[in-house]
């Protein structure tokens, strides 16, 4: 989402289009990953974090 809005003015010939259509969707998988990463650690933190207080 971050690279479409860097480039709003530039339209894509078709080559470049598959090219950043590919880099979205590997970005937008990262982004993905990542959360559910981020989520889950956030998670087990403040459950270590209740068992800990209990």
């Amino acid at each position: 989402m971050l690279l479409k809005a860097g480039k709003p003015e530039t339209t894509p010939h078709k080559g470049e289009s598959l090219n950043s259509t590919d880099t979205v969707e590997a970005f937008s998988y990262l982004e993905t990953r990542i959360g559910y990463w981020a989520i889950s650690s956030i998670v087990m933190y403040l459950s270590a974090e209740a068992a800990s207080g209990l």
